[in-house]
């Protein structure tokens, strides 16, 4: 009698996991048509002006002038961020955005140009941190600050300019702690707009050194208790 039962409940297991299989791929297949539809209408999508992209302007104290502060590869770095200014470079901040994304947006004639744009805006970025890095640790920290500040601004991802900044304000600039909390929630309305993976472990850095995240972490615990 037990037999034709076990046999009953293995094809009904085996049935149950045919079905959640062909589902899955049934959904496969329909996120892997969507895409190639999403890119065909991007490769033709029409060309748009660019005039009207958010481009960055490196001010001319950014970064400061090359000191003994940064030698090696900050120096190098300063060097960079100097080119692109010199150079009339453009950038534009493109982060989070695919290929796709800007080719619906601004047509597929203009993709070489945007990965240009954004490629001057990760080396600027990336640049500007280790300069804001040498000169934090040659003791320089209103020049960091300044650095990191346009970084900031700008939209950058880097988790460590948030950091460091977070901490020169804590600690190394001399700030009373609500003139502190200020600049660190400034942080917060930058990083609240990213188009990044980064962005919810850089406003919880934020937070925690506001002090929320371990409130809200601990009023979680007492509401499962």
């Amino acid at each position: 009698m037990g037999i034709p039962f076990i046999a009953i409940f293995i094809t009904c297991i085996t049935i149950f996991f045919n079905l959640k299989s062909r589902r899955a791929m049934n959904r496969t297949e329909d996120v892997r048509r969507a895409f190639w539809e999403r890119e065909r209408r991007a490769n033709m999508a029409r060309k748009k002006s660019l005039e009207d992209l958010p481009y960055v302007k490196i001010p001319e104290d950014i970064p400061p002038e090359i000191t003994e502060a940064l030698s090696g590869d900050a120096r190098d770095a300063a060097r960079r961020v100097k080119d692109l200014r010199e150079e009339d470079a453009k950038i534009v901040n493109l982060t989070g955005y695919s290929n796709t994304d800007l080719k619906l947006e601004y047509g597929a004639a203009n993709i070489n140009d945007l990965i240009v744009f954004d490629t001057n805006y990760t080396t600027l970025v990336t640049s500007l941190q280790e300069c804001a890095k040498a000169l934090y640790d040659a003791e320089k920290y209103p020049e960091a600050q300044r650095v990191l500040e346009f970084s900031v601004q700008t939209g950058t991802d880097i988790a460590a300019s948030y950091k460091m900044l977070i901490d020169l304000y804590r600690t190394r600039l001399f700030l009373d702690k609500e003139s502190s909390d200020a600049r660190i929630r400034a942080l917060e309305t930058n990083a609240s707009v990213l188009r990044t993976i980064n962005k919810d472990s850089i406003l919880r850095t934020i937070r925690e050194a506001l002090g929320e995240e371990t409130v809200s972490s601990e009023t979680a615990a007492e509401a499962q208790a």
